[in-house]
């Protein structure tokens, strides 16, 4: 079944449940997995079903449902900021046309439109952003010398203009503005706006989960109830619990906290510390993700010295820790073969240092994977190296495949599902030559190797869908009552 895009909302006596998103990303990780299990949790126990959209990219849904790994039930309504002017079968001719233009120029060996910068006036340039066919979805002006953005517009399908966005000099405060606005707005109260005036019934539960979107929730009417789901490591590298926060969650949740009636996290250390700094009067609460597990339809045989890294390709993934691993691990496991599965903004730089120091035959990049299980299964060892987590997906989605994981010992996640010497190795954050020890001693050991793929697997004792769907449903059902309670007060003679 395909999600229903529409704007009007059906008449439900069901309780409510709005989840505010900005952008699906397709090298986003397991933060699309996690928001789409407890959407499927709630919408399986009955609640009527609402997604926000307040970013513009065009979402085909195949595309979408691809990367959050599943189906949307057929009743779940998703609203977009933005409106287009087209109708669907405006939009199908659209796209035959774009469509027949692409395979044309194809046959033709011409070019197709792909991103391109080009200078504007004196110190500023334009970009433009074009789809896989070719038709342009975004154009942005910058300045040439900081290539700070001043002014985005995004269009419709057909080329026309269906919002422009403004930034301020110091990035800090944007304004929006849609063809039917007859003035451009602030654009977090812009979004909150819209966002209230949403029929949605008294009690309705509202979900944030970025920073992205914290500030746009808490705007929102107090009939609501407001659950902030965090999914990042709130405090800066090895700080303690009242040490500094990062300078996103400094900037993007700190100042709106207070607005939440519940703050969620993967694990229990993490909200732990959170009440220690911001004390009990707020309602903390650890709810651990879920995992689909997938059991392959025929025997894989699994690569006894392959090393698997599952992540996206950035910087705080620390990937060229583990490339700078390598060279001592294959001095001692020659045939070692790493392979890195995801996409970023740091790939580039990751082929280049793997090209320098001549690892193109025993590293490979292989890109982004739908199927995280097959890639554990048929490796020796997997590897985190990240700086920080708030939980650590492919920790748990690797031992359930009976992977052994080697990950520095940091907060949060990896010590929640690795017990140390049993189904992985724990190291000290940072020590590279610790790292490429505890591998080559797992690559090495066929009975260590054995014995750790075993207990591994005994993770499925932590991934408990039902338990899941219970802790999800009473935390709503309790803040929807929460925010009920409030309409009550207020309209109490």
């Amino acid at each position: 079944m395909t999600p229903t895009y529409r704007g009007r909302v059906t008449q439900s006596t069901k309780p409510a449940a709005l989840f505010v998103y900005g952008a699906f990303k397709q090298d986003g990780g397991g933060l699309g997995r996690m928001w789409y299990q407890r959407l499927t949790a709630l919408h399986d126990a009955g609640w009527d079903i609402h997604i926000g959209l307040i970013d513009y990219r065009r979402y085909r849904t195949r595309a979408l449902l691809r990367i959050l790994g599943g189906k949307f039930p057929s009743d779940v309504t998703v609203h977009t900021y933005w409106h287009s002017q087209m109708s669907r079968a405006q939009s199908v001719r659209a796209f035959a046309r774009a469509t027949t233009k692409f395979i044309a120029r194809k046959l033709l060996l011409k070019k197709i439109a792909r991103d391109v910068t080009s200078p504007l006036h004196e110190g500023v340039n334009t970009r433009n952003y074009f789809d896989r066919l070719g038709r342009l979805t975004s154009s942005e002006t910058f300045d040439s010398q900081t290539h700070s953005v001043n002014q985005r517009t995004w269009f419709d399908t057909d080329g026309s203009e269906i919002v422009r966005k403004w930034f301020t000099p110091d990035m800090n405060e944007t304004f929006i503005q849609r063809p039917s606005d007859l003035e451009r707005h602030e654009t977090v109260s812009a979004r909150a706006t819209w966002l209230s005036e949403l029929p949605l019934p008294d009690g309705t539960i509202v979900f944030a989960d970025s920073p992205y979107t914290y500030s746009v929730v808490a705007q929102l009417p107090q009939r609501w109830g407001k659950i902030f789901v965090l999914h990042l490591n709130h405090l800066k590298r090895k700080h303690s619990a009242l040490g500094e926060l990062t300078s996103k969650m400094e900037r993007d949740f700190n100042p709106f906290v207070r607005f939440a009636d519940a703050i969620v996290t993967a694990t229990a250390d993490q909200a732990e510390d959170l009440e220690k700094r911001y004390g009990d009067t707020f309602h903390f609460e650890s709810i651990r993700p879920v995992i689909d597990f997938k059991m392959p339809s025929h025997k894989i045989a699994r690569n006894r010295h392959r090393i698997v890294m599952v992540c996206r390709l950035v910087d705080v993934k620390r990937v060229h820790h583990l490339l700078s691993a390598m060279p001592l691990i294959m001095a001692v496991v020659p045939d070692a073969q790493l392979d890195i599965w995801g996409t970023g903004d740091d790939e580039a730089r990751l082929k280049a240092l793997a090209l320098d120091a001549g690892l193109t035959d025993s590293v490979k990049f292989c890109g982004y994977t739908t199927e995280p299980e097959k890639v554990f299964r048929q490796a020796g060892v997997s590897v985190l190296t990240s700086q920080r987590e708030a939980y650590g997906l492919a920790v748990t989605e690797s031992l359930l495949q009976g992977c052994p994981v080697v990950s520095y010992n940091i907060k949060y996640g990896p010590s929640e599902v690795i017990t140390d010497g049993l189904n992985g190795i724990l190291i000290e954050d940072g020590k590279i030559g610790q790292l490429a020890d505890a591998i080559i001693s797992i690559l090495t050991n066929p009975e260590l190797q054995d014995s750790m793929s075993h207990e591994a697997q005994k993770v499925h004792e932590l991934v408990d869908r039902e338990h899941f769907q219970q802790e999800w449903v009473a935390l709503a059902e309790q803040i929807s009552g929460v925010a009920r309670s409030r309409v009550v007060a207020t309209t109490a003679p």
